[in-house]
């Protein structure tokens, strides 16, 4: 499978790409809309048969330097088969799109931010193709501003429907797809059981508010440390009990004594408090991502803007180690939530504050 990354599309000669793309994916800062919309004309005048999907995010991503916030808008376009792939907008309470053998697929999706089903759809796409099938990120803004919507957007259309999730369907004869997830903290203290949450905010914790318990346990949440997203929880995942997924402090509301998560969190729920790996434990966890290798075919990074936020120099030092260290070439952006199996674990789960790596590589022998 051939790629080729266009990182200025204003200024990029596209007869200098080496073949005929069919598919392309992309990453645009929000407020970008309209420039991406004359991208897109661009594109499908130069190649009308191609699918062009992209969605928003806080800044991007690239292999090589600068690392960081290289452009407004950055693609990568591959000749994938055309019968070796689907794309489709689903819905968790809608059957699956029109496609045979649905276990022989893998999946990676785009969501917005305010789509309140993550969950339910995940859990569908999990049960439909596999516990290791699914990757995908969610579409992130510059700010944290509920005011700032996030988008998807497809063959010349963005979406903001709230419940609908745009989904690339990846035939496995023709194409492996493989990710993983890593953070920089470690659980500490005992389970805390949530019994009372309603969509992302959580209401009770052991049946007592869940702000008098959280800083009755560690003191007082102050507005700076939310801000720059220092109060991750472990969510024990119902499902599979050896597997934790990382959720992250969005606000509090000290008159309802609740805690808003950037995520969707359920009543029985099991979470635990966290704390900062020591930078020994960090170099660890980069050396399990490093040992997927991932040395062929083209990469997506997925990294938490909370993980940018906070971490700043140490998320930069992590990016270059995996520029130099990985053998394929990766774009990849700052999201409000990434989609793959922790390292060790043998399912996929929704997280925050990860980076997250998906590798995309033909087999050899299925060339179209």
């Amino acid at each position: 499978m051939q790629h080729y990354t266009l990182r200025d599309l204003d200024q990029d000669d596209l007869t200098a790409i080496p073949f005929t793309p069919t598919i392309l994916i992309g990453f645009y800062l929000s407020g970008e809309e309209e420039r991406l919309k004359k991208q897109y004309q661009k594109l499908k005048t130069k190649f009308p048969d191609i699918d062009i999907i992209a969605c928003s995010v806080e800044s991007n991503i690239q292999s090589n330097f600068p690392h960081i916030n290289p452009d407004k808008i950055q693609f990568v376009c591959f000749d994938m088969r055309k019968d070796a792939y689907h794309i489709s907008y689903v819905d968790h309470e809608k059957p699956l799109y029109a496609l045979k053998n649905e276990n022989n697929y893998n999946a990676l999706f785009f969501s917005i931010y305010e789509n309140t089903n993550i969950e339910g759809l995940l859990t569908h796409l999990k049960d439909t193709l596999g516990e290791r099938s699914v990757y995908g990120a969610i579409a992130a803004r510059a700010t944290i501003d509920d005011s700032v919507s996030t988008s998807v957007f497809y063959n010349g259309k963005f979406q903001t429907k709230k419940n609908s999730t745009l989904v690339w369907f990846i035939n496995k004869a023709y194409y492996d797809v493989q990710g993983i997830s890593i953070h920089n903290f470690i659980s500490v203290g005992l389970e805390l059981a949530v019994t009372k949450s309603k969509e992302k905010i959580i209401l009770e914790i052991e049946n007592t508010p869940a702000l008098d318990l959280i800083e009755d346990i560690i003191g007082e949440l102050d507005d700076d440390g939310i801000l720059h997203f220092e109060y991750p929880f472990f969510i024990k995942n119902q499902k599979e009990i050896s597997s934790i997924s990382l959720a992250t402090i969005k606000s509090i509301d000290r008159e309802a004594k609740s805690i808003e998560l950037f995520r969707e969190i359920h009543e029985n729920t099991k979470i635990m408090l966290s704390i900062p790996m020591s930078r020994d434990t960090q170099d660890k966890t980069i050396e399990k991502l490093m040992q997927t290798k991932f040395n062929f075919g083209f990469s997506f990074l997925f990294t938490c803007a909370a993980f940018k936020w906070q971490w700043d120099e140490i998320e930069r030092l992590h990016i270059m180690r995996i520029a130099k260290e990985l053998k394929s070439n990766f774009i990849g952006c700052h999201t409000f939530g990434e989609v793959a199996p922790l390292a060790g674990s043998s399912s996929s789960y929704l997280q925050n504050q990860t980076l997250t790596l998906v590798n995309i590589n033909e087999k050899v022998d299925n060339h179209a």
